[in-house]
């Protein structure tokens, strides 16, 4: 009985530790406020008092938090339309993104790309099922990295600020959050599968059904095959898209094991191979692994996929398919994008490597950048 005495005593105590080290430790504001690389931060998120109480609040978080220098650099990204309008539902929509739904310290991280979930996950305007993540791997030399929509990548400048519920990050630049496919399309080198969805009245399907995992050919790939493609009619370009698509899976490359099988929508499967450190979909080669979307996940390959129900072994142009046919870009009489948040826009960008703020806008949360009018030159999708 007395040892028994003595384990409750011990425990109680124990406790009493622990709940007084948790009332001593630095609050969220405590730790924003005496940091001064995070002012601009700081002065953000009072504006948004339901998420600042949040953050102070719920157990259990990563905050992913802008220095100053991240601030500074805004204009020239493509947030900073959104910023500089102060659309405050956008803002908090990207401050969502940059919370982490759980505690990552560095060392939660490897070498291999991971997916945490955001606290960007409203079922209502999200098209990803449980919510937007975010991609983190640590590189060589131990630098942290997080990489978000378009491809965008920061780097963490301070690392593991612990607060008494959770745990604070400081990056370089603003996390941006995923975009539909033909948005990402633009930066990815693979606007000629993108002219090739919206010529085939797709356009909608890819950039709005929930839970999706593309497997994009790249420019070079469609250029090869035109004489197939210039033959084929809306019907059957559009059964080739599909072949590409897989509905109802977020498949990222550490969820592909060797032999995985994926059936598209098109009806078609579609096989993983492992070989080595390279990763294959059929004979395709996978040269882009894991580019966030808005629904889902983007791979790029380094060829067209083959479908025996089609009646064509091998493809490689949409290219010239749209050039044949003559694209206008105009989806089911629609001459606009309509994205998750229900915002769209006629933005047209004739650079497809780089998207300054003013092609780029998030409303309610939803980023858009629409090219309607599209014609084809050399091989490659212009827009205009």
């Amino acid at each position: 009985m007395r040892f028994v005495n003595i384990l409750y005593g011990a425990i109680a105590l124990a406790l009493s530790s622990i709940s007084q080290a948790q009332e001593e430790a630095e609050t969220f504001q405590d730790l924003i406020e005496d940091n001064k690389n995070l002012t601009r931060f700081r002065e953000t998120l009072e504006t948004y008092t339901e998420l600042y109480e949040a953050l102070s609040i719920v157990p259990g978080l990563t905050v992913l938090a802008p220095s100053n220098e991240a601030f500074e650099k805004l204009e020239n990204s493509p947030l900073g339309q959104m910023f500089s309008a102060n659309d405050t539902a956008a803002i908090r929509n990207v401050l969502d993104y940059h919370v982490l739904n759980g505690t990552f310290p560095k060392d939660s991280f490897n070498g291999s790309l991971q997916f945490p979930l955001t606290y960007m996950m409203d079922f209502a305007t999200q098209k990803i099922t449980p919510g937007q993540k975010v991609a983190g791997v640590q590189q060589a030399g131990g630098e942290l990295v997080f990489i978000s929509g378009l491809g965008s990548r920061c780097s963490v400048t301070e690392e593991d600020l612990k607060y008494n519920t959770g745990i604070l990050h400081v990056i370089d630049n603003f996390l941006i959050p995923p975009q539909p496919f033909t948005n990402t399309s633009l930066q990815f080198n693979v606007t000629a599968m993108a002219g090739g969805v919206i010529k085939s009245k797709l356009g909608n399907y890819f950039d709005n059904t929930r839970d999706v995992t593309i497997f994009a050919p790249n420019n070079a790939a469609f250029q090869r095959i035109g004489s197939v493609i210039s033959t084929m009619n809306l019907e059957e370009l559009g059964r080739i898209m599909k072949y590409h698509i897989i509905n109802g899976t977020v498949a990222y490359s550490n969820t592909m094991p060797n032999n995985t099988i994926l059936r598209s929508a098109q009806g078609g499967n579609l096989t993983i191979i492992v070989d080595g450190n390279s990763l294959f979909v059929n004979s395709a080669k996978i040269l882009q692994q894991d580019l966030l979307l808005s629904n889902g996940v983007l791979h790029i390959i380094d060829s067209t996929t083959t479908s025996t129900s089609t009646g064509v072994e091998s493809f490689a142009s949409v290219t010239d398919a749209a050039s044949a046919t003559g694209v206008t870009g105009e989806e089911d009489g629609a001459s606009s994008t309509t994205t998750a948040g229900g915002a769209s826009s006629t933005s047209v960008r004739s650079d497809a490597s780089s998207l300054p703020s003013s092609s780029l806008m998030l409303m309610g949360g939803s980023v858009v950048c629409c090219f309607w009018t599209a014609g084809f030159l050399g091989g490659m999708l212009v827009l205009f």
